[in-house]
């Protein structure tokens, strides 16, 4: 089953669900939900932007764990 990106599908109700799997979609539809949040866009360190975009963008029902995990994964991502 491909990805789609469930994080905007209520918040974009008139985006078509086949423009969301779409990954040049997502990936300007999360640039411009990033750049409307200042502390995402003033973060000085990989944590505090996964920090930011957890909780002011993506904001799952539990926050804490997910930046944690998060958090794991990027600096996982930015080591290769």
């Amino acid at each position: 089953m491909p990805w789609v990106s469930l994080l905007f599908m209520s918040t974009r109700p008139n985006l078509p669900s086949d423009k969301l799997l779409d990954p040049d979609t997502n990936i300007e539809i999360i640039v411009a939900a990033a750049k409307k949040v200042p502390r995402f866009a003033a973060a000085n360190s990989l944590d505090e932007a996964v920090e930011a975009f957890v909780r002011f963008i993506a904001m799952p029902p539990n926050q804490t764990s997910e930046v944690i995990r998060r958090q794991q994964i990027a600096r996982q991502l930015l080591r290769s």
